[in-house]
């Protein structure tokens, strides 16, 4: 059971009662009085309604819209739209090891970010932009920034694409600082880049835990997750490209969602190159030149003291939707066979680096 806003009990008294403005002012002061600063304004509204008769049940909670959702409100259940899924990441922070992942989460009246911890962020591996979600259980929470954030715990619950639902939602677009490749600093968190792929590498699957979707390492002819021992493996994968803007080019790593999203390839489509990798080579080749927006996860690569690029949101562009336009900048065919040819290099020392793409993002 979760206690309303202020607000909301007042808007309840309203709807539910004779009384006006001025008369459920006046009553909330009268009880702010008689308990002499031993209750909140919010408060004295639960007691006046109370008093009145007005119930105030939490399922009525579950029809708000993200524009009403207020900080300390617990065992929501919200139907909203997937705007943007971002990838899972490791951590270890005081000999505590676990993983979070985020999406942004969408209705007709705004957007709110939905954090999933530990097991609950594998569920990110299932949802893509678009979809419908239903959540059941869930609370919320006010981050450093001030930003409300939807939380998910044990007992909190999603079902994706529930028949006969339906939402309008904004085109969300997250808003990063532009920077032309040459522009990107070490301390620079996430940025929006412009550019044109010039290299495209194969693609690189890896085996995950069937049960949680953390990496699974090979141990004694069996696959072994650190938190569930011997498991039978799925497979996820990665995507390696070089990004050019005339001034510089940059590696960009392509996680699941962000990699689909990229070679517009569902996840049976990518996971069949695993058997027939030549068969990629030709999807490869259509992909260079493209120029495309990122937004993207700033990376310092401390063994080969660079930075990359981690592929949050992904999409075709034109030289002229950059603003101002890149005249003498823009990338050219010379340009980019130059730095293609550097990328190629850099490809070259990293493949000697075994897991390199997934161990040295976390």
């Amino acid at each position: 059971m979760m206690q309303l806003s202020y607000e909301q009990v007042v808007g309840k008294i309203k709807e539910n009662s004779a009384l006006s403005n001025e008369q459920i002012d006046s009553s909330i002061n009268a009880k702010l009085k008689q308990f002499a600063g031993l209750v909140s304004r919010e408060g004295a509204a639960h007691i006046l309604a109370n008093e009145l008769g007005i119930k105030l049940a939490t399922q009525d909670i579950a029809k708000l819209k993200i524009k009403d959702i207020m900080v300390g409100m617990q065992n929501l259940e919200v139907l909203t739209k997937v705007l943007a899924v971002f990838p899972v990441r490791q951590f270890n922070s005081n000999g505590r090891q676990g993983q979070v992942g985020s999406a942004v989460l969408g209705d007709e009246t705004g957007t709110i970010r939905a954090v999933f911890w530990n097991e609950q962020a594998n569920k990110l591996e299932f949802l893509s932009k678009g979809d419908v979600l239903k959540l059941k259980g869930v609370y919320v929470k006010e981050n450093r920034n001030s930003t409300l954030e939807l939380h998910f715990n044990n007992r909190s619950m999603m079902v994706a694409n529930p028949p006969g639902e339906s939402v309008e939602a904004q085109e969300f677009r997250r808003e990063n600082p532009r920077r032309r490749i040459n522009e990107i600093k070490d301390d620079d968190r996430f940025v929006e880049v412009y550019g044109t792929v010039t290299d495209v590498y194969d693609l690189r699957f890896y085996e995950v835990c069937g049960r949680c979707g953390k990496r699974a390492k090979p141990q004694d002819a069996q696959f072994v997750c650190p938190e569930h021992g011997a498991v039978s493996v799925n497979y996820s994968y990665v995507l390696n490209l070089f990004l050019d803007d005339g001034t510089a080019s940059v590696r960009t790593v392509f996680f699941r969602q962000n990699a689909e999203a990229f070679l517009n390839k569902t996840s049976e489509e990518i996971l069949a190159f695993r058997e027939a990798p030549e068969a990629f080579e030709q999807l490869k080749n259509d992909s260079l030149g493209r120029f495309i927006r990122i937004n993207a996860r700033v990376n310092k690569n401390e063994m080969f003291n660079r930075v990359e690029l981690i592929a949050n949101e992904v999409e075709d562009a034109k030289p002229a939707d950059v603003q101002p336009v890149l005249n003498s900048s823009q990338p050219s065919a010379v340009d980019g066979q130059a730095n293609a040819e550097n990328a190629q290099q850099a490809a070259v020392e990293e493949n000697k680096i075994e897991d390199s793409s997934e161990e040295q993002l976390k």
